[in-house]
């Protein structure tokens, strides 16, 4: 699946699992290309293009922070209950 950012596809889904010691959660390995930094504040969802289009994970981030992610490193997750709330917040 692919990976977009803003809206604009930066990589793709490479791999996913459950982990043994938190089955209630997913892990997902993402490559990006190299060229792209990936800001602090970064969370990932779950999106489809339109309402039945294929589905990608999608890169969002509340503010323009300058400190970029180190690769390797983890991306938390939000569901759309969350986001939901989030835009709440700021409308």
């Amino acid at each position: 699946a692919p990976v977009r950012l803003g809206g604009l596809r930066v990589g793709r889904v490479l791999g996913v699992r459950i982990p043994a010691e938190d089955t209630s959660k997913v892990e997902v390995a993402l490559g990006v290309r190299q060229a792209i930094a990936i800001p602090q504040g970064t969370w990932a969802t779950v999106s489809t293009l339109g309402l039945l289009g294929d589905t990608y994970l999608q890169l969002s981030t509340e503010t323009h922070n300058a400190q970029r992610i180190p690769p390797g490193s983890d991306i938390p997750g939000r569901d759309s209950a969350q986001i939901a709330e989030l835009v709440e917040r700021h409308t």
